[in-house]
This record gives structure tokens, C-alpha cells and sequence, in this order.
């Protein structure tokens, strides 16, 4: 029973960043196909393993995505502070007001959420430099119906595309910042003798909602990119990976994404313009009919090429 308390101010600490997510997230209509820029060889991995890669939040290409939403909440907090409601509340706005100053520093790399990226563009070429790899590079599009997003026992997806508008992200923020100020006022009155271990566990949880938060914030330069994220909190541990690469390991889960089978989810791939495509064509759908065959699955493989001359 000690344990109670802890369960309770845990379960609504990650409804309150889900709510907020879900309140901006869920009115955006998905697209009927997730691209993903990839390798060749990574495709040769989905279909063999039948499985995606979600990489850990700190070893993205770039780490530094997470500042925007630090800098987002720092601005909504401020004028927070303006608001005598919130401000004159000195026993429960202190308590908030101390989790928004550890946010620059505080993030823990420790905290288990890993982010599966896709994109509505099938074709564009700042995305075939920034997530391929020359020659050996793929798009890969995904049928969104055969894709399994609700809750399982690989973590707690969240699906989403990506906000660009600074309006949209503050308003975001400040529906986050708002109702865990009414949770700590509220969690403080149901459980008046536990306040300090609240108060711990409250931080811990703070943090991770703007780590996860953040994740679906990015600057409107990249907009082009039209990205969609899947974030995955706290998977099972047999999920766990690493890629070696040249800046040492990165730990990635292996989610099983697809409802029946990757062959059947895979609508199409598209591959470099070279003039030795036919042959890269033909290697793919050898490839691909390998694993029908082992899998006894009757499907033909629409292999494209790119429009544009992405290796120069």
C-alpha cells in the first residue's frame, strides 16, 4: 500500500504529457503512405528481421533538436509568471517554477524513449542527403493501415507529425506547463503527507514530458521535411540493439511494427537515379522474392527511380 501514491502521481504524470501530445497531434490527418529514408541495407533488415529501428532520443543525428522545445518552455513559463493565478499560488508555482530551471541541465540521458522517423515526401532531395547514403540509399513507403500503433508491450507509441509553427508549439507547452501545475496542487491536497517524494517523482516525470514534448518540435527551416515521429517509452528490454557506426554505439529497439508482415506493409521503393539502375532493380526484387517465397507471400515489389539526381 506504501507504493500506492507513487503509482497514481505516475500514471497521471504521463497522461498529462499523452493529453497534451494527443491534443495537437490527433487532428492531423496521417498520410495512406509513411516514407522513410534509409540504406539499402537497412531495407534488406526490415524485411529479414520484420522489424523497424527506433533510435534512442540522444543519439539522433541531431541532439540538439532537443534545445528548441527548452527554449519553447522557457519562453511560455515566463509569461506563466505573469498570470497573478498561477504566480500568487507561492506553495504550488514554487515547486513548478523549480522543475522549468533544471530543464537546461537536467534531461537524463538514462530515460528509455526511442523515436521511429518517417515523412509524407516520397521524393526530395535534402532527404536523400540528410538520411541516405549515395548510391546505396532507399525510400522505402510504408501502407499507414498496416502499420500497428496502438499500446503494446514495446513501449507507449505516440504517432505524430511534426510542428514547425511556433504558435502551435507554445501553445502546446503552455497546455503542459498549466496542467502540471493544477497536478502538483492537486496530487499535494490527495496526498498532503508524501509532498517531498511527490515532488521527486513529479521532476523525474516533468522531464521526461518535455524530453518527449520536444521530440515533435523542430525549427519551420526543416519543414519541407513534413516528418512524422513515432515515440516509444520504456520498451521491453529483448527489443534492445546496438549499430556500431564511427561515432560508437547506437542503441536502438527493434519494434515490430507491422501488423501481419513488413512484405505486405511495403507499398513501394524508390531508388536512386544511376545509370546502372535496372541492375540495382533487379538485386532488390531478387531480394524481395526471396523472402515471399520463405514466407509464402504472393506480392510484387514496385521499384522506382528517383526523378532526381541525387550523387553527383
Amino acid at each position: 500500500m506504501m507504493n500506492d501514491y507513487k503509482n497514481v502521481v505516475a500514471k497521471k504524470c504521463v497522461e498529462c504529457f499523452c493529453w497534451a501530445l494527443k491534443i495537437f497531434l490527433i487532428k492531423r490527418k496521417q498520410p495512406r503512405t509513411f516514407y522513410q529514408y534509409s540504406t539499402i541495407s537497412a531495407f534488406k533488415g526490415v524485411i529479414e528481421g520484420n522489424n523497424l529501428w527506433a533510435t534512442h532520443w540522444a543519439y539522433l543525428n541531431d541532439a540538439k533538436e532537443l534545445k528548441r522545445g527548452i527554449e519553447i518552455a522557457h519562453i511560455v513559463f515566463a509569461r506563466i509568471k505573469q498570470i497573478e493565478r498561477f504566480s500568487s499560488n507561492s506553495d504550488y508555482f514554487s515547486v513548478l517554477e523549480k522543475y522549468v530551471s533544471k530543464l537546461d541541465s537536467s534531461i537524463p540521458f538514462n530515460v528509455d524513449v526511442y523515436v521511429l522517423c518517417f515523412s509524407e515526401v516520397k521524393d526530395r532531395l535534402s532527404l536523400w542527403r540528410g538520411y541516405g547514403n549515395g548510391y546505396n540509399s532507399v525510400v522505402i513507403g510504408y501502407d499507414a493501415d498496416d502499420l500497428e500503433i496502438n499500446e503494446n508491450n514495446f513501449g507507449l507509441p505516440l504517432i505524430g507529425k511534426v510542428i514547425y509553427n511556433e504558435d502551435e508549439q507554445k501553445k502546446m507547452m503552455l497546455m503542459y506547463l498549466v496542467r502540471y501545475y493544477e497536478m502538483i496542487e492537486e496530487l499535494h491536497k490527495i496526498f498532503p503527507k508524501q509532498k517531498r517524494e511527490i515532488e521527486k517523482i513529479m521532476k523525474r516525470f516533468f522531464l521526461v514530458g518535455i524530453l518527449i514534448l520536444s521530440l515533435f518540435i523542430k525549427e519551420k527551416c526543416w519543414k519541407e521535411e513534413k516528418e512524422w515521429r513515432m515515440i516509444f517509452l520504456n520498451p521491453d528490454i529483448d527489443f534492445l540493439d546496438f549499430k556500431v557506426t564511427d561515432n560508437g554505439l547506437i542503441p536502438f529497439i527493434k519494434v515490430p511494427i507491422f501488423k501481419d508482415h513488413a512484405i505486405k506493409c511495403i507499398k513501394n521503393v524508390c531508388l536512386p537515379k544511376s545509370s546502372n539502375f535496372a541492375l540495382r532493380e533487379k538485386a532488390v526484387k531478387m531480394l524481395w522474392n526471396k523472402f515471399c517465397n520463405k514466407n509464402d507471400i504472393k506480392k510484387d515489389l514496385k521499384v522506382k527511380e528517383s526523378s532526381i539526381s541525387i550523387v553527383y
